[in-house]
């Protein structure tokens, strides 16, 4: 039987180089193979970003690795070991497991056996030249982008409404620009968002997508741009964010009107909510199945019931549009059935109960485990902050001296700057992917403790407050979908926020129960029919 020589091809979505691509790849793979007498496997990883290099991000190279494991792969091509990988960590982690199961790299210039030193010494420092190689490209390229946008440049995708991109710059929009002015005056004079859609709906004016309808969310970003006064802010990852010069539209009066009028509007808000006079249990969580309204409630002596608001916005909009959903949901009858479906699935599923009750109730290695990565992690975050403001000191201190021509030269200082600025992004990179796993796991313990505090009563659901009972409903479900069927059915359509719905397990061996079993995940969608009154 002939050896298989397993042909390992890749490309990198951020920088792309002549002559390495897929198809040359794998040509010059093959040709190896027929020159070696060898049949071959090909493992094409296609375009994958060299910014993500860990091995999660490589699916078929995990599966290679895996054969490789397994004694499977005893030959592995590559056009270049940075195909592998450019993260020193990831490639030394490749050759121990080529090292460990005696397997021959072949590249284009021959073989290449990793259990000699002096070869796995070389691969090493061809590994780290390429790394090296990759960071100049990547840096290069940043700094070309932020040398563009410090020069006025824009970043790039649609412009904010009231300006167009002319020779890569903001450049005001000759008509966009006095509706943009409009909106701020109508908006200072008091007027609501409604009025403002109407206004501009009346004038014919269209959004970026050829609407002839803007929403409140459009108008809500046009009102809280910056662009207009003059500049904008851009985010690098490395340095601390910075502001882009750009054409200013509006002066500085109608922005300061602007900016009192969302104050005031803001406080009367919140007022209004504190002050609210009923109580529902699904408010915010019922959206009509037809018009993806959110359903309004009403309570008085007559009735009290959730009822799509289609309706009441056409005529106060002045506007037709149409909603197939035309009836009420008698409130009592609607918390009832919603919340003894939830209760009773919550109750029926494997998952809640054993995943919430014996891991995250009890003792749980993998919370204890986190709690203290995050205490580790905290610590970390804290050390780098205050090294990167000493290091922001120490630059200010440098400049200082290059300014009052202290005895060092220009040239000496200017290599200092360099060297420590360097070392301040590295710190400051890392303290950013310190800060994401940060809240990564401080999401997940955020639901465990919620879980937690209801804990005591999760035997006993219904003896919850009606907030309780709310916040719980809030925390389990993220939407009630209601669609009208006929005129006496509704259909609900419950989504859970995890897949809860008819979900299993199964023992891993039923006559040894001891060994414990599997859990399976089931459906987020719940959907019961509901007889409702006609409207």
């Amino acid at each position: 039987m002939k050896e298989t020589l397993h042909i390992y091809t890749r490309v990198s979505t951020t920088v792309q180089e002549d002559g390495t691509s897929l198809e040359t790849q794998k040509e010059l793979g093959i040709t190896r193979a027929e020159k070696l007498g060898f049949d071959f496997k090909l493992w094409n990883e296609g375009g994958q970003s060299s910014a993500k290099e860990d091995l999660a991000n490589r699916p078929v190279l995990m599966e290679l690795l895996s054969e490789i494991d397994d004694g499977n792969a005893k030959h592995v091509y590559v056009w270049n070991t940075d195909r592998l990988s450019r993260n020193l960590q990831t490639w030394g982690m490749i050759r121990f497991k080529l090292i460990k199961n005696e397997v021959t790299l072949h590249t284009p210039t021959g073989e290449q056996i990793l259990s000699d030193p002096q070869t796995n010494m070389l691969l090493g420092i061809l590994s780290e030249i390429s790394a090296y190689d990759n960071s100049i490209r990547t840096e290069r390229f940043r700094l070309g982008r932020i040398h563009r946008l410090r020069q006025g440049g824009w970043k790039g995708g649609p412009p904010p409404f009231g300006y167009e991109i002319i020779n890569s710059k903001l450049s005001p929009h000759v008509e966009e620009r006095k509706w943009v002015k409009r909106i701020y005056e109508m908006y200072a004079d008091k007027k609501s968002l409604r009025d403002i859609k109407n206004e501009l709906q009346l004038q014919g004016v269209k959004t970026r997508r050829g609407n002839t309808k803007f929403s409140d969310g459009s108008l809500t970003e046009i009102l809280q741009h910056t662009h207009y006064e003059g500049y904008w802010t851009y985010n690098d990852k490395k340095l601390d964010p910075f502001e882009v010069s750009c054409p200013r539209i509006l002066d500085d009066d109608l922005v300061h009107r602007v900016r009192s009028e969302k104050k005031r509007r803001s406080s009367n808000a919140r007022v209004s909510n504190s002050n609210e006079k009923y109580f529902y249990l699904l408010k915010g969580l019922l959206k009509c199945e037809h018009c993806g309204l959110t359903f309004s409630g009403r309570i008085s002596k007559k009735q009290s019931v959730y009822y799509c608001p289609r309706k009441e916005r056409n005529f106060r909009a002045n506007v037709t549009q149409h909603c197939d959903n035309k009836r009420y949901l008698r409130i009592e009858e609607t918390d009832k059935l919603v919340w003894k479906t939830v209760t009773d699935t919550l109750s029926q599923s494997h998952l809640y109960k054993e995943t919430f009750k014996q891991e995250v109730l009890g003792t749980n290695d993998d919370f204890a485990t986190q709690t203290n990565r995050l205490k580790v992690l905290k610590k970390k975050k804290k050390r780098l902050e205050t090294e990167i403001g000493d290091i922001k000191t120490t630059i200010i201190r440098l400049e200082t001296d290059k300014i009052i021509q202290k005895s060092r030269s220009l040239k000496e200082l200017d290599q200092i700057i360099a060297n420590v600025d360097n070392h301040k992004d590295d710190l400051v990179k890392e303290l950013s992917g310190i800060k994401t796993i940060i809240d990564g796991i401080s999401t997940s313990r955020s639901w465990i403790n919620w879980v937690k505090k209801f804990s005591t009563k999760m035997n006993n659901l219904d003896s919850l407050t009606r907030e309780e009972k709310k916040n719980f409903l809030t925390n389990t479900i993220a939407e009630i979908r209601v669609e009208t069927i006929n005129k006496q059915t509704n259909k609900l359509h419950i989504e859970f926020m995890t897949p809860i719905v008819d979900d299993s397990f199964e023992w891993k061996l039923p006559k040894r129960k001891g060994l414990g079993y599997d859990l399976f995940e089931g459906k987020l969608l719940k959907t019961i029919n509901f007889d409702v009154g006609k409207m």
